[in-house]
């Protein structure tokens, strides 16, 4: 996420590998994002594993499965007694998560709801990352 790959050195032959993979490899080389991202990236971390947990599902899907939503609720709840801001009802709480996912990433045709973490950009999760933050939703 904030890296990018400067370029291709060399591919590696499947015989190299125990058992021989079903794919190809390469060796490329990747270099830190200069400047960084303005993240912050233990927020970005879980965001990021919770929607790759299940990353050919809906956003909807995965935030909204039962333990998902537990969880942030939790972390939601810990957050607003730390900075002594009153906590919502899991109800208010449900539909300001629902609001979060309303948006539209600029030039995709998907909101954030529809759309599948396998097919996001890094434009796509750091949209979706401001849209939780704005609203005081936190994942860490």
């Amino acid at each position: 996420y904030q890296r990018r790959v400067h370029g291709h050195l060399m591919k590696i032959s499947a015989k190299s590998f125990r058992p021989p993979p079903k794919v190809e490899s390469s060796v490329v080389r990747m270099e830190p994002k200069n400047p960084p991202p303005p993240v912050n990236f233990e927020e970005w971390d879980e965001m990021i594993k919770l929607c790759f947990q299940r990353k050919h599902k809906t956003l909807h899907a995965i935030f909204f499965h039962k333990r998902s939503l537990e969880a942030l609720y939790v972390t939601y709840q810990s957050y607003c007694k730390m900075m002594g801001k009153e906590v919502l009802s899991k109800e208010n709480y449900k539909a300001l998560v629902e609001d979060a996912l309303e948006g539209k990433p600029e030039g995709s045709e998907l909101k954030l709801t529809e759309t599948r973490p396998a097919r996001m950009t890094l434009d796509d999760f750091l949209y979706m990352l401001s849209r939780f933050a704005e609203r005081g939703l936190r994942f860490r």
